[in-house]
């Protein structure tokens, strides 16, 4: 008989692309069943297009002394009747749920809240590497395959990539955390190297990067400026055809990296890789308490040491 699944996963970027691996571990162990995907905006305009899931609601996160969006949320709960439940964003949030739900919580219910029957509470946990991590608490619940992220089911003939060769520059990044972001400077010297060697440079952001990369394109004329032009298809799309992606740590640059492009993902002391880096051996992770003290020529030998490999 076909169950129903619930899988919570909601953001950051980033964070959601790693936990597609989570999301195909789960949909192969419930081929048959009913998955449903309880996330927020934009994450539900993209995951109906996955594989992994038969619908996809919108959690519109009501505030905790909301108490009618609550009560919402507690009826839609009820209505749907879930067999189980993968908790993967593992927040006080979801938490809460858990605990909103008394005393009818679906007895298969794998997170991190105390109560519930697959609790992963190890030790180690917040130190562990958000893959890791989610295969680690998935495997209590009696799953045994596992898989890498992947996003070749965004991928589509209809985005319009620029000539090859290209590679994507991502200057930006959260506009309260100035720290996770290499210098302007390293990004146009970067830049004007891919001009001199005939990769066109694309820069890559959201509206809030649109000064920043203005100041690259005006130093470096020959950039293809895509800020606030690209949605989720198009960085998939644009990351299986570049040349290279050169970023901070941001989740499209995790996008990216997954979807095949030869990878430098550049750190500071904000956020630790070895929690939340990308993966694979087409990436090279810098790492400096002071991102200004990772010279673009390091980098540089980075691309060069792609080029002498074989592209995946």
């Amino acid at each position: 008989m076909s169950q129903r699944i619930l899988v919570i996963k909601h953001g950051a970027f980033g964070d959601f692309v790693q936990a597609m691996g989570a999301f195909e571990a789960i949909r192969s162990h419930h081929p048959h069943d009913r998955i449903t995907l309880l996330t927020c905006a934009p994450y539900h305009t993209i995951a109906p297009d996955a594989p992994w899931f038969d619908d996809v609601a919108q959690d519109k996160k009501p505030r905790f002394w909301d108490l009618r969006g609550i009560g919402h949320l507690r009826s839609w709960f009820l209505r749907q009747g879930f067999d189980r439940v993968y908790d993967l964003q593992n927040s006080d949030r979801t938490a809460f749920y858990f605990w909103m739900l008394w005393p009818h919580q679906p007895d298969h219910w794998s997170g991190a809240v105390a109560g519930c029957r697959y609790r992963h509470n190890t030790p180690h946990r917040k130190t562990m590497h958000t893959i890791e991590r989610l295969n680690e608490q998935l495997g209590l619940a009696g799953l045994t395959h596992f898989y890498p992220p992947r996003v070749d089911w965004a991928v589509s003939s209809a985005v319009a990539c620029p000539q090859k060769p290209f590679a994507l520059l991502v200057p930006g990044g959260s506009a309260h955390r100035p720290e996770k972001r290499w210098p302007v400077s390293h990004y146009t010297e970067m830049a004007a190297y891919l001009v001199q060697h005939n990769i066109t440079p694309v820069l890559i952001g959201t509206q809030i990067d649109a000064d920043l990369n203005h100041h690259i394109k005006e130093a470096v004329p020959e950039c293809l400026d895509m800020t606030g032009k690209t949605q989720f298809q198009d960085l998939a799309t644009l990351g299986s055809q570049a040349t290279f992606a050169i970023g901070n740590d941001t989740g499209p640059l995790h996008l990216l990296s997954v979807a095949g492009a030869p990878t430098v993902a550049l750190f500071s002391h904000a956020s630790d890789p070895v929690r939340c880096a990308q993966r694979g051996p087409w990436v090279k992770i810098f790492r400096e308490k002071n991102l200004a003290n990772v010279s673009p020529r390091s980098v540089i030998e980075t691309l060069e040491s792609f080029l002498k490999k074989e592209r995946p």
